[in-house]
């Protein structure tokens, strides 16, 4: 009895540690030193794709759970060859240092220093080699866990992200921050219940104080050709006074004749039969868009600051236009017809942000963040089929719009050693999107109109404090206290017959 009992013991034990298996290791350099604070990503052998990453310690160490079996592990630092070796349970890892420097930029600054500090990766930028990188961008696409384009944190997908603790709306504020404007970015991998159940990552980028006065810019243009024609202009201006900051950014893009080619073949067993279709042909694209932001920040006093920003993105016209050979084989039975297809599409978007934040102590903060968007999209598609029988022709329309609004507030205040910081956030979407068939759908393809509205409030209390080198954080986050929906759907078939359905509810809740 006590054999078998510890037989079962023992097999439990291997399971669990199997199931808890880590992967740990240590970075070194050629004279044997820590390689501190590089991405250390764990990606399966069979494509490559990533499993889960972190970041080396100041020692070099690191630690990640997983399974070490057929998978890759990926080491890259800043100033370091990028090595791809066989994942194992322990790994001691030796990186070269790059023989290129990064996109032909003179090092004549030191390296970023990276460091943790209350749960954040904090990359000091004033004064390295990342101030020379160009723009805000091209520095986040060098930071260990950012993505090769900056964009995404690995393993934690897109990030909100903060210039000056203002929430920035459009990826395009980007390009108007030089690299050596940037004092320094703080990733926060696992931020608290201030942020939606959705945000897994927020990057913090802190700016030092313009240095000088007055109106400054620039203006571009850019224009290439190898299959089609690529245009592209843009300007940049900037005015500053005392504590203003004016800013005004615009830019347009055209490309056309844009040329592709399709073919595509497939073989299935359809009803006993085995079913034979292919198609290829050539495709043409064409686009107009641009793009206008305009806004202002002041730092009314060094702890008072406020502003605001307009954007508005337009894509005048897309055109997009296929022709199609198909053949179709059911068995016996042999189809050949021609399809041509035409899109045509225009959108605007208008997006406004403002914020005010004021610093009254070093134990007392108040953060105020409010954006409206409104969005506008019209579709048209117009779809032939060329057959020797007969031509059928289908013309799909569709518009939609959007709103969206929110106010976030968020106090900040020190207690028992700690920080505490609550607010709330409250938040409105209303969608709408029509369908029509203006020829063809013979009764299948139904007009359609669907509205929806949604507001909700909630609130937040987020606690951190360190105790040692111990960080820890505590964080709540209620239901929302009140969420009103409203959504209504008319369809309606090509012969005319119209059904509407409606529905209201409103729900409370403590």
């Amino acid at each position: 009895m006590h054999k078998t009992v510890f037989l079962l013991l023992s097999l439990v034990a291997s399971v669990v540690g199997v199931e808890a298996q880590n992967i740990s290791g240590k970075v070194v350099d050629e004279r044997g030193a820590a390689v501190s604070y590089v991405t250390v990503a764990l990606l399966e052998a069979s494509d490559s794709s990533f499993v889960t990453g972190v970041i080396a310690g100041d020692d070099g160490s690191f630690t990640m759970a997983g399974q070490a079996d057929n998978r890759l592990v990926k080491v890259s630092g800043v100033g370091y060859r990028t090595v791809i070796l066989s994942a194992a349970t322990y790994m001691s890892i030796l990186l070269h240092p790059s023989e290129q420097s990064m996109k032909e930029v003179t090092v004549t600054a030191s390296r970023p220093v990276f460091k943790m500090k209350e749960g954040q990766f904090v990359s000091h930028i004033q004064g390295t080699v990342f101030s020379q990188l160009g723009k805000a961008v091209n520095v986040l696409q060098q930071l260990p866990m950012m993505s090769s384009d900056g964009t995404t944190v690995l393993g934690k997908g897109t990030p909100l992200v903060y210039i000056n603790n203002r929430r920035m709306r459009d990826w395009n504020e980007l390009d108007r921050i030089a690299s050596d404007m940037i004092k320094d970015i703080r990733i926060d991998m696992n931020p608290g219940a201030k942020y939606s159940s959705d945000v897994r990552a927020v990057i913090f980028i802190t700016t030092v104080k313009p240095v000088g006065e007055g109106l400054g810019g620039e203006i571009g243009l850019q224009e290439s050709a190898s299959d089609y024609w690529n245009n592209r202009g843009w300007l940049n201006l900037n005015y500053r006074r005392k504590g203003l900051d004016v800013f005004l950014s615009g830019s347009l893009n055209a490309f056309s004749n844009s040329r592709y080619r399709r073919e595509d073949a497939y073989a299935f067993e359809y009803n006993g039969k085995d079913v034979d279709a292919s198609y290829d042909g050539d495709g043409y694209e064409s686009s107009k868009s641009g793009y206008v932001s305009v806004g202002f920040n002041e730092l009314i006093t060094p702890k008072q600051s406020v502003g605001a920003t307009y954007a508005f993105t337009r894509v005048f016209s897309s055109n997009a236009s296929q022709e199609y050979q198909n053949r179709l084989s059911m068995g016996a039975d042999v189809s050949d017809f021609a399809t041509g297809i035409h899109a045509f599409s225009h959108s605007s978007n208008h997006n406004i942000g403002v914020y005010y934040e004021n610093v009254f102590s070093d134990h007392l903060s108040l953060n105020v963040d409010g954006s409206y968007a409104h969005y506008a999209n019209y579709n048209r598609q117009s779809i032939v089929d060329t057959r020797e029988e007969d031509n059928s022709t289908l013309t799909p329309v569709s518009r939609s719009s959007a709103d969206m609004g929110a106010v976030k507030t968020v106090v900040a205040s020190s207690l028992a050693g700690g920080k505490l910081e609550y607010g709330f956030e409250t938040t409105f979407t209303r969608y709408r999107q029509k369908y029509d068939v203006e020829a063809g759908g013979n009764d299948v393809l139904r007009n359609s109109d669907n509205l929806s509205r949604q507001s909700a409030l909630d609130v937040f209390v987020n606690y951190s404090r360190n105790f040692g080198k111990v960080y820890t954080q505590a964080s709540s986050m209620s239901m929302p206290t009140m969420i009103t929906m409203w959504a209504a759907s008319i369809w309606m078939k090509a012969a005319g017959t119209i059904i509407m359905c409606c529905r209201h509810c409103q729900s409370r809740m403590i």
